[in-house]
């Protein structure tokens, strides 16, 4: 009987010994949590206008590190573009053209793509210029689309892009940027990637050049396309 109950004893033991060892060995698991959703942290940085692509493309290829600089980097040229027809500098104008196609990573001159006919014909004209001016933050349709800071604020680069969220969405392989236009009842999405240099372009832009509310004080429906500055119904132009 005594030897019966050693063996009892010894095996009783030596499962609780097993069964310790088990649960050491293999620790329960934690949790797994749902992923974090990415943070994408930028303070717009100022400078003024560039005035050549060389420029335009050294910075770009030092501060295009976020979706959000993509999308100021591209309005960069686009008012670089729009600054350009206004004052009738055409080698200007040549040289926005460049930096709109670096920041849009297109493949050739904006001014000979038939899909981007129409932003380059609204990048022409005056009377398109506070399309784009809406995105800024002060414009609303009744101060004409005035930026905070005045209109020298584009010319300086210490205008601010009305970005709605820090936090941009992943859709179809590509993050969307959300802008608000002050001329548009909702924002306007922008969408931007990152390409194996590690920088970010947008890759669809369509909706910054879309019509908004029209300036209440502006006189934009009476410049002549081909003369800006002139006026349809002065003579002296014929």
């Amino acid at each position: 009987m005594f030897r019966n109950f050693s063996k009892k004893l010894f095996a009783a033991v030596l499962i609780a010994v097993l069964a310790c060892s088990v649960s050491y060995a293999a620790p329960k698991r934690a949790k797994r949590l749902p992923p974090k959703r990415q943070h994408h942290h930028y303070s717009q940085e100022t400078h003024s206008l560039f005035k050549d692509f060389g420029s335009f493309k050294a910075y770009y290829n030092k501060h295009a590190k976020h979706p959000q600089a993509a999308v100021r980097l591209y309005f960069y040229g686009v008012f670089a573009f729009t600054e350009a027809v206004r004052t009738g500098d055409r080698r200007w104008e040549r040289e926005a053209g460049k930096m709109i196609r670096y920041a849009l990573h297109y493949d050739k001159p904006i001014e000979n793509s038939h899909s981007l006919s129409e932003f380059v014909s609204r990048l022409r004209d005056p009377g398109s210029a506070h399309i784009f001016r809406s995105f800024l933050a002060g414009t609303s349709p009744e101060n004409n689309y005035t930026p905070k800071g005045g209109i020298g604020a584009i010319s300086n680069g210490s205008f601010r892009i009305n970005f709605v969220d820090s936090r941009p969405e992943i859709e179809r392989g590509e993050l969307k940027v959300l802008i608000k236009s002050s001329g548009s009842d909702s924002p306007r999405t922008v969408y931007t990637s990152r390409h194996g240099d590690g920088l970010w372009y947008v890759t669809n832009a369509a909706s910054t050049y879309v019509q908004v509310k029209k300036p209440h004080h502006g006189r934009h429906d009476n410049y002549d396309r081909r003369h800006p500055g002139r006026h349809t119904h002065d003579a002296e132009y014929d």
